[in-house]
Parts: structure tokens; sequence; C-alpha cells
């Protein structure tokens, strides 16, 4: 057996880089406070970069078939929701999307999780400078993302997330006054979102989600859901060219 004195010497190294890994992240998580989004654009910036590793993590093992060559099925038609814009104003869905295509998704900008709101905000970026290419699609389609978590996701600090974004093509931005605001677009999406907790009942900041990116048609149907094991940008441009020549299924009433 070691002596007393021998272990707690051992042990005195431990306890001091403890303590420096303890202040570390308490100096880490006050400037996260101080400027939460450009920790978060920082984060986004670094969990995508190698987004679409050639491993093919992220690039589906079939090739992406050609746009008109399938038909995609009619999911469910979603209700006109009202959210609000990046300035603050009341906004419905179908306005917003003036019979477009539009591609969904919904994110929280604090997300830590590399595979779900960074993975869905880096595609949609990568789409978007796609369309702003494509004349043939860029006044045809229009991307929304709208955040589930409105307390922290203000208009402000969207309006300032799409600046840092910066986008070419019609990418949109939305929030809304409270999470019962929101909840009935989650629910008519079908996008399932729960808050985290710790064992005192605090809630942790964080939300327990699944990344889902949804295709709508220009009548505001359903027609594709894209998870993190089968997103991809190519697939995406292809399923839009697809419903552009696809014929009217249901006329709004």
């Amino acid at each position: 057996m070691k002596p007393q004195w021998l272990i707690k010497g051992a042990l005195a190294p431990l306890l001091f880089i403890t303590l420096l890994l303890g202040y570390k992240l308490w100096e880490d998580s006050s400037k996260l406070e101080k400027n939460p989004f450009e920790e978060y654009y920082l984060l986004y910036k670094i969990h995508t970069e190698h987004a679409y590793d050639p491993s093919g993590v992220y690039i589906p093992s079939f090739p992406v078939p050609e746009p008109g060559t399938y038909q995609l099925p009619h999911i469910k038609e979603v209700k006109n929701h009202i959210l609000l814009n990046e300035e603050g104003k009341p906004v419905r869905l179908y306005n917003l999307k003036k019979n477009k295509v539009a591609v969904v998704s919904f994110i929280y900008t604090n997300c830590p999780d590399k595979y779900g709101c960074n993975l869905s905000t880096f595609i949609l970026s990568q789409l978007d400078k796609a369309l702003s290419k494509s004349p043939e699609l860029k006044n045809k389609v229009v991307i929304i993302t709208v955040s589930f978590d409105p307390e922290r996701d203000t208009p402000p600090r969207l309006k300032r997330f799409r600046e840092l974004l910066n986008p070419s093509s019609d990418w949109r931005f939305l929030t809304a006054s409270s999470e019962k605001d929101v909840e009935p677009v989650l629910n008519d999406f079908g996008q399932r979102v729960q808050k985290l907790y710790y064992e005192d009942g605090r809630w942790t900041g964080i939300y327990r989600h699944v990344l889902k990116i949804f295709l709508l048609d220009e009548q505001n149907y359903v027609r594709n859901i894209y998870s993190s094991g089968m997103v991809n940008t190519a697939l995406i441009i292809s399923d839009i060219k697809t419903l552009l020549n696809d014929p009217p299924h249901h006329t709004q009433e």
C-alpha cells in the first residue's frame, strides 16, 4: 500500500487540473451568456465544416434519381399557421409561400447538437447557394426556418442570424410569441420537441428533438420529410424539380 502522503501528492496535480477545467468551463459559459448568438454561429461553423465528409456519413448510399423519373406521395396538407417574421410582424404560412415550393425546418439557435440544428442549417445554406445559382428554381422556392424556442429566439435574434448566414435566395426566419403559439405548428408538421430538465426541476436550456426538413408543394402538401440519415442537398433539389413538373393534386378552397 502506498504511503498516504504519496497518494495526496498524486492527487494534487489532478485537483489543480480539475479546478483549471472548472474555471475554463465557467469562463466559456459566461461568454455564452453574454453573447450567445456569436458563440452559436461559431459552433455552427465548426460542426458543419466537414458535414459532407468523404466517408459518406451524410451522403446517401444510393444515387440521387433524375428529376421526374419518380413520384412523391402526398403525405398531408399543413394548415395556414400564423408566425412572427424577423420584424416581429405576424405572417401566415400560405402568404409567405405564395404558391411556391417550400423547404421548412424547425430549429433553435442554442442547439449544441452538431447532428441536429447545426446540420439542418448547413444543409439549407447549401440549398440556398444552389437555388441562387439556378434561374430555373430561384423564384419558385422559398426556404423557411422556424424556431421552436421563442423565448430566446426573438425576431431581433433571428434577424441577426439571417444577417450572419447572408442568404442569396428567398430564405425566411420565423418564430412565435410563445411556446403555446408555436405548439400547433409543431404538431401539424409532426415535429416532436421536448424540454430536458435537471433532477431539481430546472430547465437545462436544451430541447430533445429529431432533425426533420419538410418539403411542401405549391398547394401546401408535405411531399417528403428528410432526416439526418438521408438529408442531402442534391436529393432535395431533385425532389423540388420533380414537384414543379407534377400536376396539381388539389385546389385550395
